[in-house]
């Protein structure tokens, strides 16, 4: 998963790999790709795929495919390959920036806070159909700096009836270190892991 900014032009890589034996890159493929914003119904993006080679391919998002905030899920098929399904998060701004200076030092910066209480939203995937999995109980784990996975303070909540895309409302505590990994789980759907890192 990346964290894109909204409506920012921008090129998305992905891998197909044979359906033959799940494991080689497809090259010469002809991609189609569909997209769900924010849980809506998948629909054909603007922008258009270009191989790059050994199976890799990327699509060039437009600023009217990543205009909506939220999860970007994208769903690509292929004459033999094996169907991949990637997704990202779109926000007004960045969740972490890096900026190197002029000795090389690297300075991280993040809209989340630490210690502050935040929301974040995501899709879950069947592992059986690669599509938005609805009516989940989601169970949502963090990690403190490193430290071992506790349950978060709250409950996840799917954004409308039947998206496939859901909510968590980050208590403080849940954000109290300077890097957090989460880890949201769910029968039959692919798991999601969310890492930031906070800004004192």
């Amino acid at each position: 998963m990346s964290v894109l900014k909204q409506s920012t032009v921008i090129r998305r890589p992905f891998l197909l790999v044979q359906s033959a034996d799940h494991i080689t890159g497809l090259t010469g493929a002809t991609p189609t790709v569909t997209i769900s914003k924010n849980g809506a119904a998948l629909a054909s993006p603007g922008g258009t795929v270009t191989e790059i080679g050994s199976g890799w391919y990327y699509i060039s998002y437009t600023g009217t495919d990543t205009n909506t905030l939220g999860p970007l899920v994208a769903h690509v098929t292929a004459a033999s390959a094996d169907p991949s399904d990637f997704y990202d998060d779109v926000q007004t701004h960045i969740l972490s920036d890096f900026a190197i200076d002029a000795n090389g030092n690297v300075s991280i910066t993040s809209n989340i806070k630490q210690n502050t209480a935040a929301t974040i939203e995501f899709p879950m995937v069947s592992t059986t159909t690669g599509q938005l999995a609805t009516g989940l109980t989601v169970t949502a784990q963090r990690s403190l700096a490193g430290a071992g996975f506790a349950p978060c303070a709250n409950a996840v909540t799917e954004i409308a009836t039947a998206s496939g895309v859901y909510s968590l409302v980050l208590a403080a505590a849940d954000t109290n270190a300077v890097s957090v990994v989460l880890l949201l789980t769910a029968t039959n759907a692919n798991p999601v892991v969310y890492q930031f890192n906070t800004q004192p």
